[in-house]
């Protein structure tokens, strides 16, 4: 295995990793723990580059609990971190390079983090409303990451850089990245910049994948989609079938919300919903790589690609349920076009103006904010 320092950092970031011996220590440290944590962060780094992951996790965590100030200790322990996921950077890098790429990095990413739809399931509740096709209603972003052993894993490793990365990729309504940031000694930020990404793609691809359930792939369709194509089967060209169009697209458009909702939802304690937090996840990942000029083009385009979904929400005057309005706009696209196609089918002569109310806001709530929406009716216009 190569070292470390010349994995993912030297073909994606052009940035090459230091000796053990070039990592200052706090001024805080005492001289008996400066030996120990040397011995620590030495072992630890041998360890990683012999594969021996778990003890190189042991002893990068011993370090830093020696001298949490120490940058280069908090990377091997996001190092490790990745590693007990069965992730390298170099080895991710890899497998995203060699394999067939959909284009769409976060069902991409799928197997490599190991998710299956029995894991997915148990991060929330399964709406069987249409027993055929049950929609996962998420928990919380909080709970949910008590649920995986993977969410609690990145969790650990954003808590432990977060003081050594950038404000830029980090964000206010996250309550892990609420820390004092390190603004001296700081000799490896690509790193941790990096690292810190990682971790939240890894977070990011879980989430979508509960927010999709129970596709986990990118080509098959989604229980949600499914639902939105039986509108389909209703005969809107019969007035007499009005009522039932609208009842059923307010059932539709609530479920939708339940998914992917704007607010209110999570109660204070835990206050982010597995969609704000994907969202959140994507702005940060965004922002973590695109200061790097090297990541090849087969990464970086689906990466594009999967952060595109926020890219007009990113501004520091958007509210919160503007990007996640956004956010819902691009994940929905599917969804939303289908609805729309059955409701330019309706006549707008046989509705009432309660009736256009009713569709039009139910269409709105399943659409979000898409700009200049092509494919909304005209007589929602």
């Amino acid at each position: 295995m190569q070292k470390i320092h010349i994995l993912f950092f030297l073909l994606a970031t052009g940035t090459y990793g230091c000796g053990v011996s070039t990592n200052p220590l706090g001024r805080t440290v005492p001289a008996s723990h400066k030996k120990a944590f040397d011995v620590h962060l030495t072992l630890a780094q041998s360890a990683y580059d012999q594969e021996h992951i778990s003890l190189a996790h042991d002893h990068a965590t011993a370090a830093y609990g020696l001298n949490a100030f120490s940058e280069r200790a908090a990377i091997l322990v996001g190092y490790g971190k990745l590693g007990l996921l069965g992730i390298t950077p170099f080895g991710l890098l890899t497998s995203l390079t060699q394999k067939s790429n959909s284009g769409n990095l976060l069902t991409d990413m799928i197997n490599i983090v190991g998710i299956t739809s029995a894991k997915i399931g148990t991060l929330g509740t399964l709406d069987t409303s249409d027993s055929t096709y049950p929609v996962l209603v998420p928990f919380c972003a909080g709970k949910s990451r008590t649920l995986l052993r993977t969410l609690q894993i990145v969790t650990a490793g954003i808590q432990t850089l977060c003081k050594f990365v950038d404000s830029d990729v980090r964000l206010s309504n996250d309550p892990r990245h609420q820390c004092k940031p390190i603004i001296k000694d700081r000799n490896f930020s690509n790193q941790s910049r990096s690292v810190w990404g990682i971790l939240h793609l890894i977070e990011a691809v879980i989430f979508n994948a509960a927010l999709h359930y129970p596709n986990l792939t990118s080509t098959g369709t989604t229980n949600l989609e499914a639902r939105s194509a039986k509108l389909a089967k209703i005969n809107v060209k019969d007035p007499l079938q009005i009522p039932t169009l609208i009842q059923e697209l307010n059932s539709f458009s609530t479920i939708v919300q339940q998914v992917f909702p704007i607010s209110g939802v999570c109660a204070p304690g835990d206050p982010q919903t597995q969609f704000l937090a994907l969202t959140n996840d994507l702005i940060v990942i965004d922002a973590a790589f695109k200061i790097y000029p090297n990541i090849p083009n087969k990464i970086k385009t689906p990466l594009e690609t999967a952060t595109t979904v926020v890219a007009n929400a990113q501004s520091s005057s958007a509210s919160v349920q503007e990007k996640l309005g956004s956010a819902q706009g691009a994940f929905n696209t599917k969804v939303s076009k289908s609805v729309a196609t059955v409701l330019k089918q309706v006549k707008s002569s046989d509705l009432t103006p309660d009736n256009i109310q009713a569709l039009c806001t139910a269409y709105g709530t399943i659409a979000g904010i898409i700009p200049n929406d092509p494919n909304k009716p005209a007589y929602c216009s």
